[in-house]
């Protein structure tokens, strides 16, 4: 939550933030954040100068940052009294759209927010704080005239504060005679007594800004002006957490995501090409292709026996082909002895799997035949892959006798708008009479297609 306190008078508006950012542990006690984190930030063009202040939960806060200085540079006519009375439906909806901390006591859960500019019709700077728990009502601050000072303060202060926060309004009295770096001095020190007295929830003095009719008000060095969302991020240290939880507390912090990383020799995890300049495409989903069972009707082709093996053909750890595991494999294997010898699986995508809104779909398999010592070596397959859609071969890959094959991922581009269903994946080792020697063994790790909505 922290604290920003705020000075004004017709003419001319002063604030100042600390620099701390909390989050709260299982037993909603809490704990300081590394980093600083201003409450406030400056925006504008021209004479339309604005400074908007925020304290409560980081995401919030951050996204209103970022949000009010986008605001003011496409639309750099806006008035403050325009602003004033666009921003409540602005913040209802970033808090109604907020993450809930379970471990966050439930007095923290609450934001507050301020806006100061100079409006030129009336002459005067006008100011207006928005709270949660009033809806964010517009509550008008502004002071009339030169002898009438405001000074109000926003977030972790309590009731208890009171004597020390009259004190600081007692010193306002002669603030207009003042010069605008004394005035900071003021807020300063009071929030410095009052980081003295919570020295957790609220950080030290540290940010400062001014504000009057020509735009912003160069202060001494001495008080230090907030940096901009875009200059906290990019001086932010950068540290990596697994923990979600602190991924997302501060300000300039952000939680990536997850993938499913793939395990070792597998295939490489891919996203939804959604980067770039533009979208590429749509949904990316990968569906896992199933044995298909004796008597199915793919095409108008019917799959008689399957899986297949004749003489010394086998088929072992069938599993693992549609396990998803693109590290274990089936293997299919043959022996040449003088007789036909045969092993074969054919998978296929169950119909009403893949959606009707398809755009383009594309097939893949990782195999391998690392085993391959048939004799006599020729030109003559011995093992066979082939992509079948509707009773017609569109892809054909083959591996003769004596050859071997490491591992290989084939892709294969489904024609458009295709129905999945009625296409299959067949694999088959094949060792023909006139083969008197040797093995094959072809493994076959995963099948996947990827298919883009």
């Amino acid at each position: 939550m922290s604290l920003l306190l705020v000075y004004e008078d017709s003419k001319r508006a002063v604030v100042c933030s600390d620099d701390r950012s909390i989050t709260f542990d299982e037993a909603g006690a809490a704990k300081i954040l590394e980093g600083r984190f201003p409450k406030f930030c400056c925006f504008g063009v021209g004479s339309a100068m604005f400074i908007f202040g925020v304290l409560g939960p980081s995401r919030v806060a951050a996204r209103l940052e970022r949000a009010l200085p986008r605001i003011g540079a496409d639309f750099p006519k806006t008035t403050i009294r325009e602003l004033g009375a666009y921003l409540p439906g602005l913040l209802r909806v970033a808090w109604s759209k907020r993450e809930i901390d379970p471990n966050q006591p439930a007095r923290y859960d609450c934001l507050h927010c301020m806006l100061l500019g100079f409006d030129h019709e009336s002459g005067i700077v006008r100011g207006f704080v928005f709270m949660s728990e009033d809806d964010f009502a517009a509550v008008e601050t502004t002071a009339r005239n030169d002898r009438e000072k405001k000074v109000f303060a926003l977030g972790a202060y309590e009731l208890s504060d009171k004597p020390l926060l009259e004190e600081l309004t007692g010193r306002m009295i002669v603030a207009h005679k003042k010069k605008m770096w004394w005035v900071a001095a003021q807020l300063r020190n009071a929030l410095g007594k009052l980081h003295e007295k919570y020295p957790v929830t609220v950080g030290e003095p540290s940010f400062y800004a001014a504000l009057g009719r020509g735009g912003f008000i160069e202060l001494p060095a001495e008080f230090a002006k907030a940096p901009t969302p875009a200059e906290s991020a990019s001086s932010a240290t950068h540290r990596v957490t697994t923990v979600k939880e602190t991924a997302f507390a501060g300000r300039t912090r952000f939680f990536v995501g997850s993938i499913q990383t793939p395990r070792a020799t597998a295939p490489d995890t891919i996203g939804n090409n959604d980067g770039g300049s533009g979208s590429q495409y749509g949904d990316l989903i990968r569906l896992r292709p199933g044995v298909v069972a004796t008597g199915s009707i793919i095409g108008g082709q019917t799959i008689n026996t399957n899986p297949a093996t004749s003489g010394n053909g086998a088929i072992t750890n069938l599993g693992n082909l549609t396990d998803g595991d693109a590290t274990t494999a089936c293997s299919l294997s043959a022996s040449g002895n003088g007789a036909l010898n045969q092993a074969s699986v054919i998978v296929g995508v169950p119909p009403g799997v893949a959606s009707g809104r398809v755009t383009k779909a594309t097939l893949f398999a990782r195999l391998r035949v690392a085993t391959n010592g048939i004799s006599p070596a020729d030109a003559f397959s011995v093992f066979q892959f082939n992509v079948v859609l509707n009773g017609g071969t569109i892809f054909s890959q083959s591996v003769n006798a004596g050859v071997t094959q490491a591992v290989i991922i084939y892709s294969v581009i489904l024609p458009n708008v295709v129905n999945l269903s009625q296409i299959y994946a067949s694999f088959a080792v094949s060792v023909a009479a006139r083969y008197t020697g040797g093995q094959i063994i072809a493994d076959i790790y995963d099948v996947w297609i990827e298919a883009v909505e």
